[in-house]
């Protein structure tokens, strides 16, 4: 069997070492005719790839890193570049994972089994959008972090204070620790935040 790991995986030495399989490395060095990116806003991304130009219609830098993965593991396995390159092209995001709804009010839904890292990256995402309308985040609870759970809502919170958003609004008991966050960290605008217990 093979695993594949990130570059900058810090515990790529570790991981390696101890896998009786093969490893490969996937990324921005390590990933096979990877010439670089632009990033689209809410079209996704531009990845130049093997003299190719393919469209990734997944928002998000993070998503960059995972077609990565894809063209890393694709490749391992003899898959040709045209198929690689269409199989890109016509991703869709799953349920509730950086799905874009345009419209008159443009929402980006990201919300199925969030963690501190996707809530992070989803709200980095928001705040590099060139905008010109209002930004509003609407942050719930994350679910089954057992006794992390207080420091990681902390960890969002801080985010949300960070952010350019015009208005946060929390949702769910545990989301209180991150609205508590929020508001001790911003040094103007606490008015912008906003939390309910209800789910």
């Amino acid at each position: 069997g093979w695993g594949f790991l990130r570059e900058d995986e810090p515990y790529r030495d570790v991981l390696a070492k101890h896998c009786r399989g093969g490893i490969e490395f996937f990324g921005p060095r390590s990933t096979i005719g990877y010439e670089g990116s632009d990033e689209l806003g809410l079209e996704g991304s531009r990845l130049r790839w093997n003299r190719r130009t393919v469209t990734l219609p997944l928002i998000g830098k993070y998503n960059v890193l995972n077609a990565l993965c894809a063209i890393s593991l694709a490749q391992k396995l003899g898959v040709p570049d045209d198929a690689i390159a269409q199989g890109l092209e016509d991703v869709e995001p799953l349920f509730g994972r950086g799905q874009v709804f345009s419209g008159e009010v443009t929402v980006i839904q990201d919300c199925y089994n969030a963690n501190t890292d996707s809530m992070i990256k989803a709200m980095e995402f928001v705040g590099s959008l060139p905008w010109t309308g209002r930004k509003i985040l609407v942050l719930g609870s994350m679910k089954e972090l057992g006794t992390d759970s207080d420091n990681e809502h902390r960890l969002v919170g801080d985010c949300a204070a960070d952010s350019d958003a015009d208005a946060v609004f929390f949702y769910g008991e545990e989301s209180a620790a991150a609205y508590n966050a929020a508001r001790q960290k911003a040094k103007t605008g606490g008015n912008r935040f906003t939390w309910t217990d209800r789910k």
